[in-house]
């Protein structure tokens, strides 16, 4: 085992790793031009600094997104409502899935988020149902959102997760 000039390699390794850990995370700020706020303002292209180290979006926002595509795909009236159907479900969860990803795309403030949304729609089979999940998240920047509609015959839960890009 070599050694380096009265350092063992370990012993090296052990003190890059604490200088490593030691160092403080850098602070997310991006310069972006804003729009101006009203019309009077002068400076249309100015730089203005944003910190990205809260989350820049209203979660309130976000359910009530869900809770609108939710509403629209299962309490028409128009038409008779959702029976249960184990062979179409997967499908449903899918599109669903993909049109609250893709209608949160377009919000302009999560540009930089990654988008996650799980559907499930589960039966009302004379049972309840107990679900559980665990994810790390960075509680400056990620957020995440639930959706819970209970229907005599089925439940249906929506979980979202925006997990910031870096």
């Amino acid at each position: 085992m070599a050694n380096y000039r009265g350092r063992s390699n370990t012993k090296a390794v052990a003190s890059e790793t604490l200088s490593l850990l030691s160092r403080k995370p850098k602070k997310r700020i991006w310069k972006v031009k804003a729009a101006p706020e009203n019309d009077e303002d002068e400076d249309e292209g100015a730089i203005k600094e944003v910190d990205y180290t809260k989350a820049p979006f209203d979660t309130d926002k976000v359910y009530q997104l869900i809770s609108d595509i939710v509403d629209k795909t299962f309490l028409t009236e128009d038409e008779e409502p959702y029976v249960y159907n184990a062979n179409e479900n997967v499908n449903l969860c899918q599109r669903i899935s993909k049109e609250i990803r893709d209608s949160l795309k377009t919000w302009r403030q999560l540009m930089r988020y990654r988008i996650i949304a799980m559907v499930s729609v589960v039966e009302k089979n004379h049972q309840g149902i107990h679900m559980k999940m665990k994810h790390l998240v960075d509680p400056k920047t990620d957020n995440f959102v639930k959706y819970y509609l209970d229907n005599p015959n089925f439940y249906i839960l929506v979980f979202v997760v925006l997990i910031f890009q870096d």
